[in-house]
Order: C-alpha cells, then structure tokens, then sequence
C-alpha cells in the first residue's frame, strides 16, 4: 500500500509502498493456483493501525516459472484506489519502484528442485494482532 493526497492521481512516480500480505508456494501450491481457484479472487487483512486516508493497494503476480536464469522472473501488477478509515497512527517501513527488487536478486533466480521465492520487503505488522477487515477485491 501507499499513502496519496487523493486517490484520483494517477502518477505512482516516489510513492513510498509497504506490504501486508503475501502469499507464496505453501510446500504443495503456489498462491498463483489459490488465486486461480478463486475465480481471481483474494481476500486480505487491512492492518488496523494504517492512518486513514487514500491509498494505493498495489497487486503484485511474480511469475517464477522461468527464474532459474536472468532475466526469467516476471512480474505482473496493478493497482486499485481505496479510502481507509480509523483512527490508526503507525508508520510502516517503506520501498520504492522501480528499485525494490533487482534483476539480479539472489532470491529469483534459483536452480530446480527447490522452487524459487519472490523477492520479499517484510510484512507490516505482524498481522497476527491486528483486527481484521477483509476486503475482496477482483484483480
């Protein structure tokens, strides 16, 4: 997510992202076949301290299928426009893009069988103790 002065902008040129939620291989499936099965379909949990305000969620695919040498990830976004509220103060860590990730990060381009992990920015907050609000949202 990134904090904007109004959700109509359309420039994501120096927005500042965090992350609170992620999905990945679970040891049998990739969270791509959960998001398949879902009909496109995700569900997520907006951390209940996020200040109010417009944001941007930012909807991220990395494609690994072709990881195991450079350049063979491939990422797939979009973004979508939402208004929080509440009465939440805290201030997440924060990445830019382009320059999050790197074409040669040593987390994309792994050999087989192992299957490979997308880059990762930490998730913010442990989302264990936060209430919940569920959002589905069609990607």
């Amino acid at each position: 997510m990134a904090a904007v002065p109004s959700a109509l902008q359309t420039d994501v040129t120096g927005l500042k992202w965090f992350k609170i939620w992620e999905d990945g291989f679970d040891g049998t499936n990739w969270g791509v076949t959960r998001l398949y099965a879902a009909k496109g379909l995700q569900n997520f949990t907006i951390p209940s301290c996020i200040p109010p305000g417009n944001y941007f969620v930012r909807a991220e695919i990395i494609a690994l299928h072709a990881a195991s040498s450079y350049p063979g990830a491939q990422l797939y976004m979009e973004c979508a426009q939402i208004n929080v509220t509440g009465g939440g103060s805290a201030s997440p860590a924060t990445v830019s893009f382009p320059g999050a990730y790197a074409g040669t990060d040593p987390r994309v381009p792994q050999p087989q069988p192992q299957p490979p992990q997308a880059p990762q920015q930490a998730l913010w907050p442990n989302m264990a103790s936060v209430e919940e609000l569920a959002i589905r949202a069609p990607l």
